[in-house]
Formats: structure tokens, C-alpha cells, sequence
């Protein structure tokens, strides 16, 4: 995986770089269309559990001054340890699956980002998610998920996520970045800070990948790895609290209340085209789980 990014990513270095105009003459670029694959098959070795995969599809407007909107689509799945033969009563996770989309808006300033996203959607078998996930296994001939009939029920979404990244300090090609965020709805209740680095060639924070869109750039370039960790207080989470269709046969589940990630990703933003890959170490989630690694692919075009 690692080799193929590094490939293409020659590829399009040489390829646009000839065709490049200088930076001082390019015009703000005011859309973008964003793709995220996380899935813990991006990983080598077979992980299959808990936070299984999520697909996501954004799409951001810049509105001048600053300012810019987006709207999302989103699914995840959450399963329990697939990798072995367990009975209903000993899975160690629920199986969850949610469809929702998001609306966004950003503030962009110099050093500092802020933002917020409204969620809605459904979670539970209305969701279809389970069926999606039996047919994805069925087709590329993956064992067969036992249980989905057991997943976390029916119930419409809505969440408010307030989010501002700040950049502390910047010297060259370093830049250390505090995010922090907070969530309030029946999909999930937390408070979360995530410091991080990032080394290489990037732009100022406010027209940087980094806060999920370069939206209203003049620049076409960014090079960097990003390391960080993010440390989560969960008051609720839905995918772990919510009610189980069938209560009686899995055992009852309750959320961890301070759950960590620590990861590493690698940016490649070139003219129109961006692309990454990261990966993800999350801590449990809920008492008789255990610790999980994933892996995530972006893809983007700025217009």
C-alpha cells in the first residue's frame, strides 16, 4: 500500500510540476471533493472487529471571508471480534451500523480554524447497514457476519459537533496543532483534545488539509506527515449504549468513558489532486472488547 502511494505520488509530482504556473498568479480554488475509506483491512493481517470500516463523502464550498460550508455523507460499521467463533451471548462488541449526512460550516483565520456539524441519520436495521455488510462479505468471499440480528436497534440520529484546531507553533517545516472538540446528541456525548505535529511542506493552517479542506487556497502544494494523539471522554456512545434489538441473548455493554488514538498519517496534495494514508491505534471502547489498529485512504479534488 505504502509503495503504490509513494509510486503515484511521483507520478503526479512529475507530471504537474511541468505544467505548474507560479503560485502568485493562481486564483483562490472554492470547492472540493473529499473521500475517506477507513477500513482494518487496510492493515496487514486480518483485524475484523469493532470499527470495522467507514466510508465518507464531503464536499466543501468556500464562501469568502474566510468562510466555508460543506455537506456529507457518511456510513460505519462497528461489528465484534470476527476474527473468532463466537455465540450471541459472548460477542465482545454490539454489532452497529449508521447511514447519516452532515452539514458543516467552517471559520478560517490566520492560525486558528473553528467549525461546527450537524448529523442526522439513522442507526439500527433501517440503517441497512447489516444487510450492505453480508452482501460486501458475501461477494468478496469473506466469512459471513453471525449476529447482525442482534445489533443495536432502530432510532433516528442528531448530533452537534463543535470542533476549532489552533496552530501553537510553526518554525519551517514543523508545526505543532492542538484540536479540540466537542459532541452533544443521541449518537454520541464526548469532549476531546488531540495534539499533534506535522513535518514538511504545507500551507498555513487555515488553507491546509490538515482541518479537512483546502478550500480558498492560491497555493497548490502540500508534503507532510502528521503524528498525534487524541484523548476522548465518552459520556454516551449509541454504537456501544443504545438498546439491543434482542436484550436477552448478548451480554449488556457500557462505553469506556476515556478512550485514546494515537496515529500517523502521511499528506500528498498536488495542484487538484490530494491523496493519504494513515494509520490508527484506538484504545477499547468497552470493557470486554480490546485495543484495534485501522487503516485510512484519502482521495480529493480541488476545483
Amino acid at each position: 500500500m505504502l509503495k503504490f502511494i509513494c509510486t503515484l505520488s511521483l507520478f503526479l509530482a512529475l507530471k504537474e510540476g511541468k505544467g505548474q504556473q507560479a503560485e502568485s498568479e493562481m486564483k483562490p480554488r472554492k470547492s472540493q471533493l473529499i473521500v475517506h475509506l477507513d477500513n482494518d483491512a487496510f492493515i496487514s493481517g486480518r483485524q475484523d472487529r469493532y470499527y470495522s470500516s467507514g466510508h465518507y463523502l464531503t464536499y466543501y464550498q468556500y464562501q469568502g471571508n474566510g468562510k466555508s460550508l460543506s455537506i456529507g455523507f457518511g456510513n460505519q460499521i462497528f461489528t465484534p471480534d470476527l476474527r473468532k467463533e463466537l455465540e450471541p451471548e459472548e460477542i465482545d462488541r454490539p454489532f452497529a451500523g449508521l447511514n447519516y449526512l452532515e452539514f458543516g460550516f467552517q471559520k478560517r483565520k490566520s492560525g486558528l480554524v473553528t467549525g461546527f456539524t450537524l448529523l442526522t441519520g439513522l442507526i439500527g436495521p433501517k440503517s441497512g447497514v447489516g444487510q450492505f455488510h453480508n452482501w460486501y462479505h458475501d461477494t468478496f468471499g469473506f466469512p459471513r457476519a453471525k449476529g447482525w440480528e442482534h445489533q443495536i436497534e432502530d432510532a433516528f440520529l442528531l448530533n452537534l459537533d463543535i470542533k476549532a484546531t489552533k496552530s501553537i507553533i510553526r518554525s519551517g517545516s514543523f508545526e505543532f496543532l492542538v484540536d479540540g472538540m466537542a459532541a452533544i446528541g443521541n449518537l454520541e456525548q464526548s469532549l476531546s483534545i488531540k495534539p499533534s505535529i506535522r513535518l514538511g511542506t504545507f500551507e498555513d493552517l487555515e488553507f491546509s488539509q490538515i482541518t479537512g479542506s483546502r478550500v480558498g487556497t492560491t497555493k497548490r502544494q502540500e508534503q507532510y506527515f502528521q503524528l498525534g494523539v487524541e484523548l476522548r471522554q465518552v459520556f454516551f456512545n449509541r454504537t456501544i449504549d443504545g438498546n439491543l434489538i434482542d436484550p436477552e441473548i448478548p451480554p449488556e455493554f457500557e462505553s469506556e468513558n476515556s478512550v485514546a488514538e494515537v496515529f500517523g498519517e502521511f499528506i500528498l496534495n498536488y495542484n487538484h489532486f490530494g491523496m493519504g494514508y494513515g494509520i490508527y491505534y484506538r484504545t477499547k471502547e468497552n470493557e470486554a472488547a480490546s485495543n484495534q489498529v485501522f487503516g485510512r485512504i484519502t482521495l480529493s479534488w480541488l476545483f
